[in-house]
């Protein structure tokens, strides 16, 4: 008897579970890994709670009112180290604390709004960098999202779309001169200064409260997918079992799909190679120390630091180290062919520029690190991709097959809109 099949418990896929359930509709569920979570997950070690990657809630969809889940009101500093001669930090997002800036960068962006307000708007059907000129002006372009967008996404802003999901807020006036509302808030106002937090368990107390509300019966854990064949409605995992579905959701990185699918027509294949992409290695480290910084996420810019961004967990969760402890979480970008960079050295560049930004006194203070490798980190359009995503999805709703997270999407997307997204896959293979 065939039905529906889901693919993939990250949050996306606990929530198209939800959903179905919800809908009293029948269902089963496999995962690869032994446990659920996907990304959304944590480690523990001697003590500290380690999120794969810096996980933040910044809105609580409906859906986290049916579950058991304790948060904690979280508000944080957030830092930008712009591209200027000295090492200086202003609060983030740079676009809210502009006054914070030299005078002389201040007159350069000044110029580059009126600029901006006297020419007619037009849409830009170019690359991301002109679409970032148009909307930023090239002052805070070169101060910031150029090499800040190049570090993340290992790829000429030239060579990406426009039409890449973006949430790149233009510079105004009024924040120029301090009048902005975020710059009078006590945390420096932004988007990742005020949000929620697990009270106890780190990010993985997310999917687990999740996974409290289905029924054991229906999920399949340690369940590899094989094989995908869309005429016979069938999937395949590496343990031998099979299932028939009517309709398949599948939270699996999109590239990760079309490999399986046997036999697809060569347009899919050919597809698939515009499905862009960078990989992230994420360090997390524990310091014998408390933390001196008074920020909780900082974003570097800077091409002579390795890193992206380095995010402060002790200090929106008191709860994932021991007392009189902190840690840090690191994030660099690569790619196997476009930016090369092996383990070991990203390692030692890692903790070789905390020290030069002073983030970090002494490696000698790590009490323990976990270095960890994502292949799938940041989606990344160049002008073939969304042509491509559009070929795909229809060849694979054609089948009944359904892919839903920012992964499975292939777009850029928050935690609260992957959970969206999995509940969106659920209507979808409930209406096939």
């Amino acid at each position: 008897m065939s039905g529906i099949v889901l693919v993939g418990l990250g949050v996306s896929g606990l929530a198209c579970a939800l959903e179905l359930q919800q809908q009293a509709a029948g269902f089963s569920a496999f995962e690869r890994e032994p446990v659920v979570g996907g990304l959304t997950r944590s480690e523990r070690m001697d003590g500290f709670t380690f999120d794969y990657g810096p996980h933040v809630i910044l809105q609580t969809p409906e859906l986290f009112g049916r579950l058991d889940l304790a948060l904690e009101d979280c508000v944080c500093q957030s830092a930008i180290f712009p591209n200027l001669g000295q090492l200086i930090s202003i609060p983030a997002p740079i676009q809210h604390h502009l006054h914070r800036l030299p005078v002389a960068e201040r007159v350069k962006i000044f110029l580059d709004i009126v600029r901006r307000n006297l020419n007619p708007r037009k849409k830009i059907s170019g690359s991301f960098q002109e679409l970032i000129l148009a909307q930023s002006g090239k002052t805070l372009f070169h101060l910031f999202f150029r090499d800040y967008e190049l570090k993340r996404m290992r790829l000429p802003l030239a060579e990406i779309d426009a039409a890449m999901p973006s949430r790149i807020q233009p510079p105004s006036l009024p924040y120029l001169f301090g009048l902005g509302q975020a710059s009078r808030q006590v945390a420096c106002g932004g988007n990742d200064t005020r949000f929620k937090y697990p009270r106890a368990g780190g990010i993985d107390a997310l999917p687990k409260a999740m996974l409290h509300r289905l029924p054991p019966t229906r999920l399949h854990l340690q369940h590899d997918l094989l094989e995908i064949d869309p005429l016979q409605k069938q999937v395949v995992f590496a343990n031998g079992r099979s299932e028939y579905f009517s309709s398949l959701v599948l939270s699996l990185p999109l590239p990760e799909v079309v490999a399986r699918l046997q036999n697809p027509p060569p347009a899919i294949l050919e597809a698939a190679k515009h499905l862009v992409y960078s990989s992230l290695y994420v360090l997390n480290v524990g310091i014998d120390s408390p933390s001196r910084l008074p920020w909780a996420i900082a974003r570097i810019p800077k091409q002579d630091v390795c890193f992206y961004r380095v995010s402060v967990p002790s200090n929106y969760s008191k709860a994932s180290v021991p007392d009189g402890l902190s840690s840090l979480t690191v994030e660099v970008a690569h790619h196997e062919q476009r930016h090369p960079l092996s383990t070991l050295e990203a390692r030692r560049l890692i903790y070789q520029d905390l020290g030069r930004l002073g983030i970090l006194a002494a490696p000698q203070q790590v009490v323990v690190e976990w270095l960890h490798n994502i292949r799938y980190g940041h989606v990344v359009y160049t002008a073939k991709t969304r042509p491509a995503l559009a070929l795909i999805f229809s060849y694979l709703s054609q089948h009944g097959i359904y892919c839903c997270g920012k992964y499975g999407e292939w777009r850029d997307m928050l935690m609260p809109h992957a959970i969206e997204s999995g509940a969106a896959a659920a209507h979808k293979a409930l209406t096939q």
